[in-house]
């Protein structure tokens, strides 16, 4: 997915540690949703915190189209 690999490159460029922790955050509470297996929470939590690593691009066109392509993979 070279969308994907370009939205975390332009974010890990000028990420900061609030947008990192919160990711993190996500991250933690997508494995517990599916480690208790509540498919939609880690379903949707999953959404969640890969839009958090596309956040910190900065580009309202990248995200617009990270966002419409996670639609069509149906990772909602």
């Amino acid at each position: 997915m070279l969308l994907e690999c370009d939205a975390v490159a332009r974010a890990a460029r000028q990420v900061t540690k609030e947008e990192l922790k919160a990711a993190e955050a996500l991250y933690k509470k997508m494995v517990a949703a599916f480690k208790a297996g509540d498919v939609e929470a880690s379903s949707s939590l999953h959404r969640d915190f890969h839009m958090a690593l596309y956040a910190p691009s900065r580009s309202p066109w990248l995200l617009h189209l990270m966002d419409q392509l996670l639609d069509a993979l149906g990772a909602a």
